[in-house]
């Protein structure tokens, strides 16, 4: 049974706790970065929202113009003079007003996110997506704080993209490989969990997002090797006989939808 604890990876991963808060690195200042694109590297986690913060991370390396067009606003074009943008999410299916994920479009200003900055940047896109689903009442801090909730990484999939996720378990390496592969995670990623305890390559009861599958030469012949984007935005590649030992679950989207060259509606 899946548990929302194995989203807590930021405590076990630098041993304190930190209170929930928003977030993307933010101060008043542009919207995006000098490049005019969300970046990954424009993120830190949180305790408690470690898998929204990958799903974001991930869906941003992988198609950083998807992202883009999550956040829209009136004027020229000037990040640095934006006071409002209107976000773009989705409900989760049973808490909209039908069955099913619902577009919802959500007036965030620049204040609403730096109020509890901690990062001293300026970049703030990331919590403006951040505070949507919170002000739309899809999800709910249980501090009362504006923070992020623990949540499945399938229901930050569709938080982000509308899109149903599913979560599975395949405990043979070819069975694992098939499924990983099959998603193309260049273009569609795959998010994966790793084991609450005895993992020792990646971090206990953390998340990851897959952005990349290859082949390689190994002492023991062809092998399989994964490319895994952690939660400060470090790149790290490993063997798919080790990921197997150590992962819990993956989430992925079985419409393997890909995001490049695509924008939200």
């Amino acid at each position: 049974m899946f548990t929302a604890n194995l989203l807590t990876a930021l405590v076990l991963c630098v041993g304190a706790v930190i209170n929930a808060s928003p977030l993307a690195k933010r101060d008043a200042g542009p919207l995006f970065g000098s490049s005019g694109l969300p970046s990954y590297q424009d993120i830190v986690p949180h305790h408690r929202d470690s898998a929204y913060v990958v799903t974001v991370m991930t869906l941003t390396y992988i198609a950083p113009e998807y992202v883009e067009s999550l956040i829209s606003f009136e004027g020229d074009g000037d990040y640095s003079s934006i006071e409002e943008v209107t976000a773009t999410s989705w409900t989760l299916p049973g808490n909209g007003t039908g069955t099913g994920p619902e577009m919802r479009k959500t007036k965030i200003r620049r204040e609403d996110v730096s109020l509890r900055n901690d990062t001293k940047s300026d970049i703030w896109w990331g919590g403006a997506l951040y505070q949507a689903p919170i002000k739309e009442g899809t999800v709910v801090d249980p501090e009362g704080q504006g923070g992020m909730p623990s949540l499945y990484p399938t229901e930050a999939m569709t938080i982000l993209t509308g899109k149903k996720a599913e979560m599975d378990q395949p405990t043979a390496l070819h069975t694992f490989w098939a499924r990983v592969s099959d998603q193309n995670p260049k273009e569609s990623p795959v998010m994966l969990a790793t084991k609450k305890e005895g993992c020792n390559i990646l971090s206990n009861d953390s998340m990851f997002g897959i952005i990349d599958i290859s082949e390689a030469l190994s002492p023991f012949g062809n092998g399989t090797v994964l490319t895994l984007l952690d939660l400060f935005g470090k790149e790290l590649r490993i063997s798919s006989e080790q990921a197997v030992l150590e992962y819990d679950h993956i989430a992925y989207w079985p419409d393997k939808p890909s995001f490049k060259d695509v924008r939200a509606p």
